[in-house]
């Protein structure tokens, strides 16, 4: 299972442990979000932030178009075939298979998702 958290309060006048959690969850300005596997370590980290951000599942399909319609790398680049298929182990051509997609979210660095987009998927979801 992986869950996409966002962003939705500023760090203004939090404590410095809260502001790091949010760093090291790659959430550095309001209404961004990262995409992030269910383990316990994150656990820990979602409810340290948890008045500062939202989270909610989602899966492959919904990140899948999510990425092709919003997403961004560091750099303001789109995401796209080559770079999926660089952040995953597998080499089974050019595409957004399921499996890709869910190796990727973990390893592509620095996907930025505007806050509309975040809100729909977790309503439908």
């Amino acid at each position: 299972m992986t869950f996409l958290v966002i962003r939705v309060r500023s760090d203004r006048g939090v404590e410095k442990s809260i502001r790091e959690t949010m760093s090291m969850l790659n959430l550095t300005k309001v209404n961004h979000a990262t995409i992030i596997p269910e383990r316990p370590t994150y656990a820990g980290m979602l409810q340290k932030a948890k008045d500062f951000v939202t989270w909610g599942e989602v899966d492959a399909a919904t990140i899948s178009n999510l990425l092709r319609e919003r997403g961004r790398m560091t750099g303001d680049k789109p995401v796209d075939d080559a770079a999926i298929s660089s952040g995953s182990s597998s080499k089974t051509g050019p595409g957004f298979s399921s499996s890709e997609i869910l190796k990727a979210s973990r390893t592509i660095e620095g996907i930025v998702l505007p806050l509309t987009i975040c809100l729909a998927i977790l309503q439908m979801g």
